[in-house]
């Protein structure tokens, strides 16, 4: 902290976002050698509603274990957001669904600031030129279990369907780092993933 104190000097500092939950008492420490400064917190997402939705992801995959540690960890999350948000001069969350989840727990000062690109009000309809590929595309962490599910859903409901409903060839692209072998092996059996 003396650091920050001296590389800080007399400068007057208005305010101090502290950008991740997991980050608050790195803010809270910067607040105290700014007592002037507005603190706010962006927790992007409630982690005890994404950690409760990880648990259920992996309950459905047949992961009992991991479910229950992602379980737990949602309740910790979820005293952590009830206790520790509430020193804070304003708290944003990208989706107003869990804004208005933790107005409803009594923090004050909680809005949404969404995170996402608008699309265009309107997108130009491509020329005649159809590629001779039909490509879908998935890009995630591989190693996160709602994307893992996200694939597995592709290949066991979504590419049937598409076999039936597509004349001409077609691929799912998988992105990502960090997929689990049984992932990978699900992956390389089908002809349709690259």
């Amino acid at each position: 902290m003396r650091g920050l104190v001296e590389q800080l000097g007399n400068k007057s500092v208005k305010r101090i976002v502290v950008f991740r939950f997991y980050l608050h008492d790195v803010g809270r420490a910067i607040a105290s050698v700014c007592p002037k400064a507005k603190l706010e917190l962006d927790m992007d997402d409630l982690e005890s509603t994404t950690r409760l939705s990880v648990a259920l992801c992996l309950a459905r995959m047949g992961r009992p274990k991991e479910a229950l540690r992602s379980l737990m960890a949602a309740a910790q999350y979820a005293l952590l957001e009830r206790f520790v948000v509430k020193g804070y001069d304003a708290v944003w969350l990208a989706a107003k669904v869990d804004a208005r989840l933790l107005s409803d727990r009594g923090i004050p000062n909680v809005g949404a600031r969404p995170n996402r690109i608008e699309y265009p009000p309107h997108i130009p309809e491509r020329g005649s030129s159809q590629p001779a590929t039909a490509r879908f595309l998935f890009v995630g962490s591989l190693d996160y279990p709602p994307n893992q599910e996200a694939v597995l859903y592709l290949l066991n409901q979504i590419q049937p369907i598409l076999e039936q409903c597509l004349t001409r060839p077609w691929t799912f692209r998988v992105v990502g780092r960090r997929a689990p072998e049984d992932l990978v092996k699900r992956m390389e059996a089908s002809d349709r993933v690259e």
